[in-house]
């Protein structure tokens, strides 16, 4: 958690903001509390991370080892 440029570490807080806010229905505010990171940094994290997931092929359910129906 916290801030950082690492490149793995930001893309996979890249993914987590999206999935959390996008998925499991997280606000910003509460992913930037727990992440200790700022709400405009999420924010832009979500939209990152709908790319990634758009352009890379990534999935929540099988990255996550999870079903979720919401």
């Amino acid at each position: 958690t916290g801030p950082g440029k690492a490149r793995k570490i930001a893309r996979a807080r890249v993914l987590i903001c999206y999935w959390a806010v996008q998925r499991l229905g997280c606000s910003m505010t509460e992913v930037a509390r727990r992440l200790a990171i700022a709400v405009p940094t999420v924010s832009v994290a979500v939209q990152k991370g709908a790319r990634m997931e758009r352009e890379e092929g990534w999935d929540f359910e099988k990255c996550l080892d999870v079903n979720v129906n919401i």
